[in-house]
């Protein structure tokens, strides 16, 4: 109370140093996977950020996502797409194709790829994940396989 406006208290400058270390030491540990170009994560600790980019490296440009004819996933240069919960646009006709052996689509009747007990059932993947199918394999999933494919709001890309 007693000092000039501009000036921080003790407790206040603490604090936000205490802010500024933690934010340094997160950034020095994912520079080394932000400058390989790591998938972004949410992640708060160096070891899951080295988990995920360990995971998600070496997916062949075979490995492909399409909904509604569109490509909006393909393994090497889209990596960063993976693990990232997604939206289906409101005009889209939940058409989605995946082809490769090594990911998988998995859709979400709810938005934030949320699976509420109860809805266990309307989690649907997409993607064969077998390894002993050919690489161009492609797998097809619409509203023809489950009408209520139709009503699926997020979808989730990730490596088997």
């Amino acid at each position: 109370p007693g000092l000039p406006l501009g000036f921080l208290s003790i407790r206040q400058t603490t604090s936000i140093l205490g802010m500024v270390r933690s934010y340094l030491a997160l950034v020095a540990a994912a520079g080394s996977s932000f400058l390989s170009q790591a998938p972004q994560t949410n992640a708060t600790d160096a070891s899951a950020v080295a988990n995920a980019t360990a995971a998600t490296v070496g997916l062949p440009s075979t490995e492909k996502v399409y909904i509604d004819g569109t490509l909006i996933f393909q393994g090497g240069s889209m990596q960063n797409d993976l693990n990232k919960c997604r939206q289906f646009t409101q005009k889209s006709k939940r058409e989605v194709k995946v082809c490769g052996n090594g990911i998988k689509l998995t859709a979400h009747l709810f938005y934030k790829c949320e699976d509420k007990k109860g809805y266990e059932k309307h989690v649907v993947d997409v993607g064969s994940c077998d390894t002993g199918k050919d690489s161009g394999h492609c797998e097809v999933y619409s509203p023809a396989n489950r009408s209520t494919f139709a009503e699926y709001r997020s979808y989730k890309i990730q490596q088997c």
